[in-house]
């Protein structure tokens, strides 16, 4: 075979493969969507709650929208919503404001109602709430964030309409598990889960932080899905496995409580206690009740079940500054992350219809038993929690409270199985361009080459021409130049190494990369954010706050647009 006729046998192998490499490229590009970004719901930069007072977070519910303020539930997979009947003529005229808005379903076009279903909560059965917890369920719209905030719409989710005052706030679900009716065939996506089904964000996993109304200057809430805001917790190394019993799946050792007010431990010993955004206070046993009633002066007044304090103990407790330490591991004992609190944390105001009349308390409760050990927002003002359902393990860190003018650091979390790169096949969009330009650009050379064959076909034949050499010689040097493994001794000449199947180009990722995890789940070494925390100790205002809100705001209120 001469080199004239060889070239022009392969010209159309060479066309079909720069064919379908280009095919390969333009599917690769096409499939190559990047996962979407983990998403920031931001506080509505209200001060809500007669047990607070709490950053909340806004969501429009239903056509036309109405704005309500709700607080993160981890334990719900529904939107719990403040029904009209939930305020009466007996309360006072600022109720529907108090309990951050009503959602009136009889004015919504998209309003789909269910049967009267009972609220399957774990603060019912194991909290002691014993008002009843009938919920009007039933479907409707739901847009995360207010107008002008650019956050998503979810069609069809699942809303339960409060009436009773035992939770006074709505509720922002954060639980992924389906919201079940009459059994457990009846049941329908969870709000978490529907965002990322319709890829509105990467994973089942979100991070949470409660803020803290009683800092100088105030920190907002922080609430990510899909992802974590590294801005606004100090990164450790411990990872906690969520426990089998998904009524309690954010379970944790409280292994001591310590105070810089006494030597005295606080918690006589280890015990095992579950997360829980719904509620505001700390359930201990009587044993570690009792330590804090002695080092703080604290008296239980069994009629509100609540630790009042008056304004002499506060002037007292404030002059002291104490701050107490819980230590929350894995176990009981071996690793563990301390969680530093100030009084301030634990300065709380309390309102009707919890009490007869507003006054501080210390939010403190006493457990009757070992299913009662709570954590609530008290905690989390302190404290970054980090849940990962996709891996079934989460994280709990200090958190912080950095400048408004700091950015945030967002990471997304993957998907199980997910990787990193953005393209399904493996590839980065840059390497798959590289190959299709490479094959172009090997046909291109293939073609000037035929091209100078033929105008040099002419000439007399030299010892640097392929044809030059005899017969047994032209198969192994043709070989060499189209890419054989080894150069023929025979012929020599350049090779052209040619992409066969088992070729794999270098995965080249953008700077941006999504986070990738580990074998755990959730990062064990997250960035170390870079902003400066405030140090300003904890002051209270010269006089009394009156009722909130809206005066216990701090700046003026975020009120939606349009309204």
């Amino acid at each position: 075979m001469s080199y004239f006729r060889y070239l022009i046998s392969l010209a159309p192998t060479a066309s079909f493969a720069f064919l379908a490499i280009f095919a390969i490229h333009v599917r690769c590009v096409e499939s190559a969507t990047p996962p979407p970004s983990p998403l920031s719901c931001p506080p509505d930069q209200w001060w809500d709650g007669n047990d607070g007072p709490w950053s909340t977070f806004g969501m429009q519910i239903g056509t036309p929208p109405a704005s309500l303020r709700l607080l993160p539930a981890n334990g719900q997979g529904a939107v719990w919503v403040i029904v009209p009947e939930g305020c009466t003529k007996d309360d006072p005229t600022d109720c529907p404001n108090s309990r951050g808005n009503l959602f009136k379903r009889d004015t919504s076009s998209t309003w789909v109602q269910s049967d009267l279903y009972q609220l399957s909560v774990i603060e019912e059965k194991i909290l002691g709430y014993n008002n009843s917890l009938n919920g009007i369920f039933g479907t409707d719209t739901v847009t995360i964030g207010w107008k002008g905030d650019g956050g998503p719409t979810v069609e069809n989710a699942v809303l339960g309409g409060l009436a009773t005052k035992a939770f006074y706030l709505g509720a922002f679900p954060l639980n992924p598990w389906p919201v079940n009716f009459t059994d457990i065939q009846n049941n329908k996506p969870s709000l978490l889960s529907t965002l990322k089904n319709q890829t509105k964000i990467p994973s089942l996993s979100w991070g949470y932080t409660a803020g803290m109304y009683n800092r100088a200057p105030k920190s907002f809430g922080s609430l990510t899905l899909g992802g974590i805001d590294v801005s606004r917790f100090e990164p450790n190394k411990l990872n906690f496995s969520m426990a089998v019993d998904i009524s309690r799946d954010l379970e944790v050792a409280i292994q001591s409580i310590t105070t810089s007010a006494s030597s005295t431990p606080l918690l006589p010993k280890p015990i095992i206690s579950f997360i829980d955004t719904v509620v505001p206070f700390i359930w201990l046993p009587l044993e570690a009740c009792k330590q804090f009633e002695s080092v703080f002066g604290l008296t239980w007044n069994a009629a509100s079940e609540l630790y009042l304090v008056d304004d002499t103990l506060h002037q007292k407790l404030l002059a002291q500054n104490p701050s107490i330490t819980f230590r929350i591991g894995p176990q009981a004992t071996g690793d563990a992350v301390d969680i530093k609190m100030s009084y301030g944390s634990f300065d709380l105001l309390a309102s009707p219809p919890l009490v007869a009349n507003q006054t501080r308390y210390f939010p403190l409760k006493r457990a009757v038993n070992d299913t009662q050990y709570a954590l609530g927002r008290t905690f989390l003002q302190n404290a970054y929690v980090a849940a990962n359902y996709e891996y079934f393990n989460f994280s709990i860190s200090q958190a912080t409270y950095p400048d408004t003018s700091v950015p945030q650091r967002l990471i997304a979390l993957p998907a199980r199985g997910a990787s990193s790169a953005s393209s399904s096949s493996g590839l980065s969009t840059g390497a798959i361009v590289g190959i299709t330009v490479g094959g172009a650009a090997a046909i291109l050379i293939l073609v000037f080459a035929l091209w100078l064959f033929m105008k040099n076909r002419k000439k007399p034949k030299s010892p640097t021409s392929p044809s030059y050499y005899p017969a047994e010689y032209q198969d192994s040097v043709l070989k060499a130049e189209l890419g054989d493994t080894q150069i023929a001794e025979a012929g020599g000449g350049p090779v052209a190494h040619e992409i066969g199947a088992g070729y794999k180009p270098p995965v080249r990722y953008a700077p941006n990369e999504v986070f990738e995890l580990p074998s755990q789940g959730l990062p064990v070494e997250a960035p170390t954010p870079e902003h400066s925390v405030y140090t300003t100790p904890y002051t209270t205002p010269g006089t009394t706050p009156s009722p909130y809100p809206p005066s216990r705001r701090p700046y003026p209120p975020r009120r939606p647009a349009g309204e």
